[in-house]
């Protein structure tokens, strides 16, 4: 049986979901509940494998403001830090590789790492050694904007840029809790190298 799905405005809180293997009958969050970036589900408290029984998506800003009436005022508050912080992130992520310095050098070796910022919240600072390449809004669970700011990365400085790694400090907000997380860091790091290869491949043919 496929779990249920909710819309966070839809009256999950009061549905009773009932396991199909053991018969355990509760409420969304009595069961064994875990958090996402976009979603949270919860599974049978009591099965050793827990059969995931519901999952509600989380709003949209869209959404939230659709329902402005009935959100209670710490909920309010939430959405506007939400908007604030999705403007700062558009206003301030790297959308192309213009927006990168030069940088000297054959071989280039990155990290991606992860600060505090003054005022509060936290960055993902890109750097060459010392050098800072780029800052913007660290962003939970952030390993599919990880790949995305390696293609960018790669189109600026091509076949001279070796790795893009992360650092230790960054590991909690770019893998979050999806398991297959490290993975898709990985293979973004591996296309580098793939990428290496094929233009050393392409000038032999060429010589």
């Amino acid at each position: 049986m496929p779990a249920r799905s909710f819309g966070y405005y839809d009256k999950w809180r009061d549905e009773v979901l009932v396991c199909p293997r053991c018969g355990w009958r509760g409420r969304f969050e009595e069961g064994s509940v875990e958090y996402y970036e976009t979603l949270m589900d919860c599974s049978c408290p009591s099965c050793e494998e827990s059969p995931m029984l519901a999952v509600v998506h989380y709003p949209s800003g869209e959404q939230s403001r659709a329902h402005w009436d009935h959100l209670t005022e710490a909920e309010k508050q939430s959405v506007a830090r939400r908007e604030k912080w999705e403007a700062e992130l558009e206003a301030s992520s790297l959308k192309s590789a213009e927006q990168l310095p030069d940088l000297p050098g054959r071989r280039l070796r990155m990290t991606w790492d992860f600060e505090a910022r003054e005022g509060g919240g936290h960055q993902t600072v890109i750097k060459c050694g010392d050098r800072v390449v780029w800052r913007e809004p660290a962003i939970y669970e952030g390993y599919r904007r990880f790949a995305e700011v390696v293609v960018i990365l790669k189109s600026k400085y091509g076949e001279r840029l070796l790795d893009v790694e992360p650092t230790d400090e960054s590991g909690y907000y770019l893998y979050g809790d999806r398991l297959s997380s490290p993975g898709i860091v990985e293979a973004a790091r591996a296309q580098l190298a793939e990428g290496r290869k094929k233009g050393a491949s392409e000038r032999r043919r060429e010589e």
